[in-house]
Formats: C-alpha cells, sequence, structure tokens
C-alpha cells in the first residue's frame, strides 16, 4: 500500500542528511505549490504558515515535504529509503511478503520504459505515487528510527543475543523522533486524538489517496 505520510521521515531524515535543510530551517506553506504546469495542494486547504521540520512533520505538512523533495532528487529519497528497510523482503518465516516499490530513476527506466518526471518526486515524497510498503517494512522503518539507528533485522523467534549494526543518521533521527512525539503529544498533532493518559508514545499519521 502507499504509505502516505509515514514515507515523510525518510525524506526528513534525507534532506537533513544531505544538508537541504537544518532543524531550524523554515518554509511557508500557503496550501499549494506551482511546479511545472500543475499545482500541487496540501492537505489543509488554506496552509500552514511558516514551517519548520518538526512542525511539518507534527502537521504533516504536505507543501514543506514537497519543497525538500523537489530539492532531494528521487534518487536520494530511495537511498534512504532502502537504508531504513523498505523495499526489502525479510528472511523470516512469512510467507507471500510482497517487495513493494522503492521508485528512482533507474526503477522506472527498466521496469516502464519511460524517463521520471520531477513531478512525481513531489508525489514520492508525501507516500504516494510509485511509492508501495508494506506493515512489516514500516515496522522495521520505525524501529530503526526508535532506536537511535541501529540496524534491525525482524524475527519472529526471540534470541539469546541480537547483534545491531549502527546507521549514520543518528543527529537527524533526534529531530524526526523530537517531532513523532509532538505528533502525539502536542496540540495540532496529527494523532493528537490518539494520545493515552497512562502511557507516552511517538507515532505518525498517514493517510494515502486510493
Amino acid at each position: 500500500y502507499a504509505p502516505g505520510s509515514t514515507f515523510k521521515m525518510i525524506v526528513a531524515i534525507a534532506a537533513l542528511k544531505y544538508g537541504i535543510i537544518n532543524a531550524t530551517s523554515t518554509h511557508s506553506c500557503s496550501g499549494k505549490i506551482e511546479f511545472g504546469d500543475r499545482v500541487y495542494h496540501c492537505w489543509k486547504n488554506n496552509g500552514h504558515g511558516s514551517m519548520d521540520i518538526t512542525a511539518a512533520i507534527k502537521e504533516s505538512c504536505d507543501v514543506f515535504f514537497y519543497e525538500l523533495s523537489k530539492k532531494l532528487g528521487i534518487d536520494k529519497i530511495a537511498q534512504v529509503a532502502e537504508e531504513f528497510g523498505l523495499g526489502k523482503v525479510y528472511d523470516i518465516n512469512l510467507e507471500n511478503q510482497k517487495k513493494g516499490i522503492i521508485p528512482s530513476k533507474k526503477w522506472k527506466k527498466n521496469n516502464i520504459g519511460e524517463s521520471w518526471y520531477a513531478g512525481e518526486t513531489l508525489i514520492a515524497g508525501i507516500g504516494q505515487g510509485f511509492v508501495l510498503t508494506n506493515p512489516l517494512q514500516l515496522a522495521v522503518m520505525t524501529s530503526i528510527i526508535a532506536s537511535n539507528g541501529k540496524k534491525v533485522e525482524p524475527t519472529l523467534i526471540k534470541k539469546n543475543k541480537y547483534e545491531f549494526e549502527q546507521n549514520k543518521y543518528f543527529k537527524e533521527i533526534e529531530v524526526v523522533k523530537n517531532a513523532m512525539f509532538k505528533v502525539v503529544n502536542e496540540i495540532k498533532g496529527t494523532a493528537f486524538k490518539s494520545r493515552l493518559a497512562d502511557i507516552q508514545f511517538s507515532g505518525k499519521t498517514g493517510t494515502s489517496q486510493v
């Protein structure tokens, strides 16, 4: 399925890693962005106003992520997505795993026989278009974020010892983790209604057009 806005954490980490933005960079959302001959809309019609990366994740601002995606390009997004466990089939006893799609310029040329269009990057940046994931992949992605970048391999049977390889996104993950806490626990967070009185947790909403 299209992961929708749950994919925005990947785009955020990529943008921070490649210096497209830092934790305090802002962009103003008016509710839409014009790119080429198309208008790309935010889910909030009248816009979110000025956003930094934390607020953009917390309130799930599409325009902010259109801007990041446009500057990043699809291949950098795809590289980070794969490092966070998307686009993979895992070696556990679960049959019928779907690999999903983490698109890139090469993927589209090889599978569809067409060149990549820049506008497709904007749609991919909010987890739609060609992007497809499964729940296990999203669980792995979230586990890597929650564990500060430890590369998590899913298992069905508990082991006595787990070997974790550390990935290279520690600083970027800290920014995203802070934002995911605000998604659930602060007013205007898109999952604020899902918070619990006795357990604090973090999260990210995703709503995809089907």
